[in-house]
């Protein structure tokens, strides 16, 4: 696909492609066993960022509570 862009879009300045080489343009197709293992595989990691995310923000609050602690104790003197 990429060697027909390029074949295509040989400008100097800017490459184009006309609509009609659009229209030609060779789009693969996937398999239904290799798509369902793509969204599979995608669903997964969508779920891992999420939870990487969330532990992400419980670690920043705890940090953050243990800073106002920390200053709450060093006020009250009684850091040693």
């Amino acid at each position: 696909m990429v060697k027909y862009v390029q074949e295509k879009a040989n400008t100097l300045m800017q490459p184009n492609l006309s609509i009609n080489d659009l229209k030609k343009l060779p789009v693969p197709k996937v398999c239904d066993d290799q798509q369902k293992k793509l969204v599979e595989s995608a669903t997964n990691l969508r779920k891992r960022v999420f939870d990487l995310i969330e532990q992400y923000q419980s670690t920043m609050q705890d940090l953050d509570d243990l800073r106002q602690s920390l200053l709450q104790k060093a006020f009250a003197g009684e850091l040693t």
